[in-house]
């Protein structure tokens, strides 16, 4: 009897899986990346003595907190992935983080970056009902790029009514649309998006390499192989016990 065809599925990673991430020494970073973590000031992050850890000291204190590590890492290539009219991507506009969560980078920007998101045919206006200000500043608006799945998501703000001083919370979206509201759901329920997820989207969906991959406990893997459906059993009566 002919055996049916198998398929290779690729799984996702399974989160309590992960115990570390081999990632780029911060040598071997985005020269952009570099800048925007010298440049930060995060009070979460402070050096003994009271100053904010910045640079190479701001980026291995985050292999304690490897979902910001993931998440800042996914945010870098999806950013320098999206380029604006002016020649630059939107990577190339972030100066320094005031402030990192698992899911979004609160991050310090000009208002030259709101006018070429806003006039991109890569994003597209959308509302910025979930996200909350920084104190002292107003939101203005926020934008997604087109993706189906893993969509970078820039929502603007300003302090005063004009000016240059501006932050972009940025974060990247599992999905656009309809599909936004029972992540909305989920994360409600379950916490914010995980940025081990957004590897995945980023890697299979868009083909862009965070440029990290994961270290496992045991023997788990990063991608598991499996078959569709197991070999039939071969034909025949099988014998009785006597």
């Amino acid at each position: 009897m002919a055996r049916r065809s198998r398929r290779q599925l690729s799984f996702p990673v399974d989160p309590a899986r992960v115990t570390g991430l081999e990632a780029p020494a911060f040598g071997a970073l985005r020269a952009e990346a570099q800048t925007i973590l010298e440049r930060s000031e995060i009070p979460r992050f402070l050096a003994p003595d009271g100053s904010f850890r910045q640079g190479s000291d701001l980026y291995a204190v985050l292999d304690a907190t490897l979902r910001l590590k993931a998440c800042f890492l996914n945010i870098v290539a999806k950013s320098a992935a999206a380029p604006l009219r002016d020649g630059l991507s939107c990577l190339d506009h972030y100066s320094g983080m005031i402030r990192m969560e698992q899911d979004r980078l609160f991050i310090r920007t000009h208002a030259a970056l709101r006018e070429e998101v806003q006039n991109s045919p890569l994003f597209h206006n959308v509302s910025a009902d979930l996200h909350d200000p920084v104190p002292g500043y107003t939101i203005t608006d926020s934008f997604k790029t087109l993706d189906r799945y893993g969509n970078l998501q820039l929502t603007f703000q300003r302090r005063g009514a004009t000016g240059d001083d501006c932050i972009a919370d940025v974060d990247i979206d599992d999905a656009q649309g309809i599909e936004h509201i029972f992540q909305v759901l989920r994360n409600s329920i379950s916490g914010p998006t995980n940025p081990y997820d957004i590897h995945d989207i980023l890697v299979k969906e868009q083909h862009i390499d965070p440029g990290y991959s994961f270290k496992f406990a045991q023997a788990a893997v990063v991608s598991r192989l499996a078959a569709e459906a197991a070999p039939d059993r071969p034909s025949g009566k099988r014998k009785g016990r006597r």
